[in-house]
């Protein structure tokens, strides 16, 4: 009879077990799916862009990760220097280098200001001198058209996500 009380009582210590460990993992999901990306952000985790009816200086912005993404395509043999204005830095510049020889001198960036994340505006005959710039409106911050700082107060340039030219479709992502 000793026997029977343990067993019943093991046997209800593991049921009350069972059933906290199954409602703790039911009250967890909700928790873990909300930290997931939403179908939307994951539709738009990957974006294909036909470069096809691209002009020069023409700037294309597609939803990207639920940001806008600016694509753009230069004239041939566009440079810094053929620019005419001064950045303060050229980093982006260096690393679209290589990437416009290959994409048919058309690349993305991330159309995002890197000092509160207002959304630059393209302006092709704007900025000093006529030259080409991407302009934040908010705090007066002034991109390169490779999103380079030249004036104003973003930390650091845009961002230039990973991106391949196929054919004619630039995928981005």
């Amino acid at each position: 009879m000793g026997e029977e009380k343990l067993s019943r009582r093991k046997f209800l210590g593991r049921a009350t077990g069972t059933v906290g460990a199954v409602g703790g993992v039911c009250a967890l999901y909700p928790v873990a799916a909300s930290l997931a990306p939403s179908k939307a952000a994951m539709a738009q985790s990957v974006a294909k862009i036909n470069i096809n009816d691209l002009n020069e200086f023409e700037l294309k912005s597609v939803p990207y990760k639920g940001k806008p993404l600016f694509v753009m395509k230069f004239p041939p043999g566009y440079s810094l220097e053929k620019w005419g204005g001064t950045a303060k830095e050229k980093i982006n510049y260096e690393k679209l280098k290589p990437i416009l020889e290959k994409q048919k001198n058309v690349v993305a960036i991330i159309g995002v200001c890197t000092h509160l994340g207002c959304i630059p505006i393209w302006e092709k005959n704007g900025g000093k001198n006529g030259i080409p710039i991407y302009y934040c409106p908010c705090h007066g911050g002034v991109y390169t058209p490779w999103g380079d700082n030249i004036s104003g107060p973003p930390p650091i340039p845009l961002h230039i996500p990973k991106q391949k030219l196929v054919g004619d479709i630039l995928t981005v992502g």
